[in-house]
């Protein structure tokens, strides 16, 4: 037995053997309707979530990942932390407080207080830094149960990636920040007017990292609220054509529009209340990025059909905005062939 246990991988070895960028991707793309049972990861009556299901053979599985996860941060266990957040670990239980299933946000909970644990007893340079990171974002929550928006998930995540680089630009940005912050405000996005609007020397910069935040924090439509609130689209949409704004920046906000128009109730209110269609119009004439555009007309044609079509199921007297405006189609259309020429 002694000797069983002398060959027993440690907890480096096995997050050694976690592939860092499907980590990554899996932290992105966290199925938010997945549940802690492995032999019905999916619920049938989560029927807004079709892509959790195209999704499941291209990340990690989280009804494996969690339990793993927590018990490698076991308290007889020996964690270096830096390799924790370094390997994504942490962010992927972080993202998983954004998920609409108590249980796996419970689960999240659990393995981070875990971390917090180790994390007290380490030895890092970035000891301080995630320390307070950790505890600005546990003050923001009224219940450990929760669920946090996806945006401040993907915040924090991303805040403890920059700790390990302390030669980022962004390091001080969001250093400054968390020391002036006791707790984050759920009601508003952490640095999004200065970032995006950024006239500092490397505001391309800023605006970029801001703008990939913002679409990896739209993940449904609860996501939306805030974004909605804090008209964060219309701002972007008029970016685009800004001639402060450089090539990559222009492609983030395509892309976010992209991920905007693959949620139906964010696509309806897009061309419905904020002028989507007449957009693409003009966006068609000055980009290159045909693809992207392709890329949103495909995802605004399947929302839109989508919830007009459960629109009509669920009541024969729908509202203004769950019904597909006049000459949709046709106007889709012509952005299509225009987009092609």
């Amino acid at each position: 037995v002694g000797w069983l246990l002398w060959k027993q991988p440690d907890t480096q070895e096995v997050v050694e053997l976690l592939d860092r960028e499907l980590l990554l991707h899996s932290s992105e793309n966290f199925p938010l309707y997945v549940q802690l049972e492995p032999t019905n990861p999916f619920t049938e009556d989560c029927s807004d979530s079709d892509s959790d299901t195209e999704l499941a053979e291209t990340i990690y599985d989280a009804c494996f990942l969690l339990p793993l996860l927590s018990h490698l941060l076991g308290s007889s266990c020996l964690v270096d932390c830096r390799q924790f957040v370094e390997s994504g670990c942490l962010g992927y239980l972080m993202t998983s407080l954004s998920s609409m299933c108590e249980g796996v946000r419970i689960a999240g909970c659990h393995a981070l207080s875990r971390f917090s644990t180790h994390l007290e007893a380490s030895r890092s340079r970035e000891k301080l830094q995630i320390t307070l990171l950790l505890e600005v974002f546990r003050n923001s929550l009224e219940e450990n149960s929760v669920r946090v928006p996806s945006f401040f998930t993907a915040f924090v995540t991303k805040a403890a990636q920059l700790f390990l680089h302390p030669e980022s630009n962004f390091y001080s940005v969001i250093a400054h920040f968390l020391v002036y912050k006791p707790a984050l405000d759920l009601q508003e996005i952490p640095l999004f007017y200065m970032l995006l609007h950024s006239s500092s020397p490397q505001h391309n910069q800023e605006r970029a990292w801001m703008l990939e935040l913002l679409m990896n924090g739209l993940r449904c439509e609860e996501d939306y609220h805030l974004y909605r609130k804090k008209k964060v689209l219309s701002q972007a949409m008029a970016l685009h054509d800004s001639p402060f704004v450089d090539y990559k920046c222009q492609t983030l906000i395509l892309h976010l529009v992209c991920r905007a128009c693959s949620i139906p109730v964010v696509a309806t209110d897009l061309v419905w209340n904020q002028g989507l269609l007449a957009w693409l119009h003009h966006v068609i004439k000055g980009t290159r990025e045909k693809k992207a555009l392709l890329q949103i007309l495909m995802a605004l044609w399947h929302s839109m059909n989508r919830e007009h079509g459960r629109a009509d199921n669920s009541s024969s007297h729908s509202s203004r905005s769950t019904k597909v405006p006049p000459l949709f189609e046709e106007e889709l259309v012509f952005t299509f062939s225009s987009t092609l020429c």
